[in-house]
């Protein structure tokens, strides 16, 4: 009996080894190909650089003559305003911000009927310069740039009463602007740009006696300007090149 179990194990061993050399050999294992990581380069127009420029456009606004019991009420203001723009742009892939300053003359002006204390004569302001001094920051989408602004505002602000025999007053005001515009650039060094401003310069004060004999007369005066600049930039240094 246990000769017949040994010689069991042996067969079944044997067969075993058979069935083993009819398999195929594996062969060696080649591991997978290891690729570097990809990169994308997406060259765009650059914003970066000192820039300086022209501007010129058209202005709408509000005004009024507030005496100490009475009021023209809101009237109307319009005109134009042409002159030089400076700045500088920084650019960060496709986010752009800068600095940018204008001094623009101006003849921006309107009137209404003053009331009492001197009912009949024509109060009239306007604004004969206007410079700003602003921040920018906007979004770069190649050779186009879309930007919000916001900053300081300085004018001389012109009160006149016409017919009353007062001689009026000049007031230099500071107030705020903000706006947004859209800019194109081409050649690099170029860039034509629309813009909207809204210029708030607070309420001057006409003293006694510019306006009227005895009072002193508060004239608010706010503007909406549309222009159009073209500028030149030095120093832009080459296309960005974003890597990812």
């Amino acid at each position: 009996m246990k000769n017949a179990f040994l010689a069991g194990i042996l067969l079944a061993a044997m067969a075993g080894s058979a069935m083993a050399a009819d398999l195929p050999v594996a062969g060696p294992v080649t591991p997978a190909p290891v690729y570097p990581k990809a990169q994308s380069y997406f060259p765009g127009y650059n914003w970066s650089g000192f820039f300086v420029g022209i501007n010129g456009g058209g202005a709408w606004g509000r005004s009024r003559f507030d005496f100490p019991a009475t009021t023209t009420g809101n009237f109307s203001t319009s005109g134009g305003e042409f002159g030089a723009t400076i700045g500088d742009n920084f650019q960060f892939s496709f986010v752009v911000f800068g600095f940018e300053g204008d001094f623009d003359w101006a003849s921006i002006k309107g009137s209404a009927v003053c009331t009492a204390p001197i009912a009949g004569a024509t109060c009239q302001s306007g604004d004969n310069l206007l410079a700003t001094a602003r921040g920018r920051l906007g979004i770069a989408v190649n050779n186009w740039l879309f930007y919000g602004t916001g900053g300081g505002a300085f004018g001389d602000v012109k009160l006149s009463v016409a017919g009353s025999g007062f001689p009026g007053q000049d007031v230099y005001r500071a107030g705020w602007a903000g706006g947004a515009g859209i800019e194109y650039g081409y050649g690099q060094a170029w860039s034509v740009k629309a813009e909207y401003l809204h210029v708030d310069l607070g309420s001057s004060q006409c003293t006694a006696p510019n306006c009227a004999a005895v009072a002193q007369v508060s004239v608010p005066y706010t503007a909406d300007i549309f222009r159009a600049g073209l500028n030149y930039r030095f120093g832009w240094g080459g296309p960005i090149v974003a890597r990812y």
